[in-house]
């Protein structure tokens, strides 16, 4: 199996195990262009060492293929328990951002399937995977970066990381929301279109203008109770200055997110 999952997406990798020469012989029988990756021959590069070094024993690239087979099939299993465990532990809320409810040290029961008190190597894993699903960034961070997450949140302190702003929520909570940034971000949209918004969004508008967040329109630095909707006081301000909102052509205001909401807000 070639598939991969990323933040839900399925990601097909079907000439995983080719040989070079074969990817080759097939973009020359369709004529196809191709480029060689200079990184593939550069000594400097410790792939590059060990790959060279195994050509003196064919053995090791079939005992390799072996281990690598091996090591797909435990993250496999891995990431399915991680999955079920981020449904469990992890609130995942239409308006883009995640709360982990009794996270904090000391509030939930001792049990090895918790989020708080998995091993290193799965608590990255999943707060890799959840990271880059708020945040929509690229690639997940670091190991060096997600211990230094771990010890503040271990600590009750605010981080951020990969685009995303964790912080303790109540007594025991954390949420992870976008962080907003300084660069405004604005995307048009069409009547009836379905886009996403900063990698992490999916917003479908009744009307033609552009989406934003909220924190970066004029609504946000002057508001007044009755230009925001109903809903508005039950999420968190860190929480409300990143979800996006439309601002149509003549300067109306929607709020897709908030799915309970049905009517415009001016």
């Amino acid at each position: 199996n070639r598939t991969s999952w990323r933040a839900g997406v399925p990601i097909g990798r079907p000439m995983l195990d080719w040989p070079a020469e074969r990817a080759l012989d097939i973009c020359q029988q369709f004529n196809c262009a191709f480029e060689s990756d200079p990184s593939n021959v550069d000594r400097r590069f410790e792939r590059i060492r060990l790959r060279q070094f195994m050509t003196y024993e064919p053995t090791y690239s079939t005992m390799l293929c072996q281990l690598g087979g091996a090591a797909r099939q435990i993250l496999a299993t891995l990431d399915q328990t991680l999955l079920d465990i981020l449904n469990n532990d992890v609130h995942l809320d239409a308006a883009g951002y995640a709360r982990l409810p009794d996270y904090r040290t000391g509030t939930k029961r001792d049990n090895a399937t918790c989020l708080a008190v998995l091993p290193d190597i799965a608590w990255h894993r999943a707060m890799g995977r959840l990271l880059h699903q708020v945040g929509g960034q690229a690639y997940a961070p670091g190991y060096d970066a997600l211990c230094r997450l771990r010890d503040r949140m271990h600590g009750g302190l605010t981080s951020t990381l990969s685009g995303c702003i964790v912080t303790p929520s109540g007594a025991s909570d954390y949420v992870v929301v976008r962080e907003l940034g300084r660069v405004v971000q604005e995307l048009g949209i069409n009547t009836g279109e379905d886009v996403v918004f900063a990698g992490c969004w999916r917003i479908t508008s009744r009307v033609a203008g552009s989406v934003l967040a909220f924190g970066h329109t004029k609504l946000a630095q002057t508001p007044s109770q009755a230009s925001l909707p109903p809903e508005w006081n039950d999420i968190q301000h860190i929480v409300r200055q990143a979800i996006p909102v439309i601002q149509s052509l003549d300067g109306e205001v929607f709020y897709p997110q908030i799915k309970t909401c049905n009517k415009k807000h001016v």
